[in-house]
């Protein structure tokens, strides 16, 4: 069993109160630091278990050790790079490398799909990874100064751009601005091949039934996983491990 790591509290009611209490606890507590993750998740022991706890009223508290989230209430919260990436997008790959039970690892291939200006392209060359990088926009061009070797670049149209036409990849991310069943189209055309995949879903307001369907035929995707990430906004992260190939 991982070791506690500090007190977290989960404001249901009375909030000022509870954050008193936690004032009390403060030498217990502990930063919750998070980047990319240093092994593999499944083997992981970080981040470690905390206690969290609610105030339900002024004398009735609840309390638990043994939360389904790393953080208290799903609040992932980074020690954020301000100068390197070239977006904040980078944010949801460090994220989703905690929930999976599979990494890319260094050494594999990635296509990053509608990459610019680079943010999760960043987060894959710096842990070792070959990115083709396909935009109808460029990278930012830093990106490509420092990590030029580890990057090639294609100008084009992700949704004209078949498997059997792109280069042979480990990894397809995708972190599209586009209708949802536009990006679903896109991740059909890759179900069939044996590589992970990792695409964001963006909805405007409210989720029409149509998007309510969508959701759940990738729900059924045999592997797969749909959640909506603590730095995600009006989107879901849909993502399935690499596969054995035949």
């Amino acid at each position: 069993m991982s070791s506690v790591h500090g007190f977290e509290h989960v404001s249901l009611n009375c909030h000022r109160r509870g954050e008193l209490v936690l004032e009390g606890l403060k030498r217990y507590r502990e930063p919750c630091i998070v980047g990319w993750p240093e092994r593999e998740p499944a083997s992981a022991t970080w981040p470690a278990r905390k206690i969290s706890y609610s105030l339900f009223s002024e004398n009735e508290i609840w309390v638990t050790d043994s939360s389904c989230e790393a953080f208290a209430g799903g609040e992932w919260r980074f020690e954020e790079d301000r100068e390197n990436p070239p977006s904040r997008a980078y944010l949801k790959l460090w994220e989703w490398g905690y929930r999976t039970n599979s990494l890319p690892t260094k050494g594999q291939v990635a296509l990053d799909l509608a990459a610019c200006p680079g943010g999760w392209t960043w987060v894959l060359v710096k842990e070792g990874l070959h990115v083709h990088a396909y935009d109808r926009a460029p990278l930012d061009k830093r990106l490509m100064k420092r990590y030029g070797r580890q990057i090639e670049f294609s100008t084009g149209d992700i949704f004209k751009l078949s498997p059997d036409r792109a280069p042979k990849v480990d990894w397809v991310f995708c972190d599209v601005i586009a209708e949802p069943v536009r990006t679903f189209e896109l991740i059909e055309k890759w179900l069939s091949e044996p590589v992970g995949l990792v695409f964001t879903i963006k909805f405007k307001g409210e989720k029409t039934k149509d998007d309510v369907e969508l959701l759940s035929r990738l729900q059924r995707v045999p592997g797969a996983s749909l959640r909506h990430l603590f730095v995600n906004k009006n989107e879901v992260t849909f993502w399935r491990p690499p596969q054995r190939r035949p």
